[in-house]
């Protein structure tokens, strides 16, 4: 079954030729503007249709195969516009970027100076007081508190964090 993406819709026939102005999101303008062919909802249905020209007007004109007047076109309007999966470059999503200082420790190894290895960051919470690391620690959820103080040695090439941990956190 074929994947599809809402990339706009279209408004009112513009002149008498057929064309119509439509709307693209700014994401797909060039997935759009390069596409042999797009899809309008019709009848609970996707229906291609193939584009004839595109042109730029103060808004988006565009003129599809066999609707070559305004009446035509007008059967069209008012209608969400989709393109392929297989036809939008994928983009990559930008990460989320944290207000958290200590979020990149995610997934780095917890050593102590007194206790050795205390188990893999599972994530970084904020509190008011200060950043915490979850840590799976003996069976049990455990916050560790993320302070300069307390930080020794942070490799980031070995993904290890080495504490001096005030003596009886690991225990409560």
């Amino acid at each position: 079954m074929t994947e599809f993406i809402e990339i706009g819709y279209t408004k009112k026939a513009h002149g008498v030729k057929g064309e119509l102005k439509v709307v693209i999101e700014d994401e797909y303008l060039e997935d759009f503007l390069t596409a042999p062919a797009v899809f309008l909802e019709l009848g609970g249905g996707k229906v291609p249709f193939f584009l004839n020209s595109i042109r730029e007007a103060g808004s988006i004109l565009a003129a599809f195969e066999n609707y070559d007047s305004r009446e035509k076109a007008t059967q069209i309007t008012g209608k969400k516009m989709f393109l392929r999966a297989a036809d939008v470059e994928q983009k990559q999503k930008p990460e989320p970027v944290s207000d958290l200082q200590f979020a990149h420790l995610k997934g780095f190894k917890l050593h102590d100076i007194n206790a050795g290895l205390v188990g893999e960051i599972l994530d970084v919470e904020e509190y008011p007081q200060q950043e915490m690391a979850v840590i799976e620690y003996k069976g049990n959820s455990l916050l560790i508190p993320l302070h300069e103080d307390l930080i020794d040695q942070i490799d980031k090439d070995k993904k290890e964090i080495h504490c001096s941990l005030p003596e009886g956190l690991l225990e409560l």
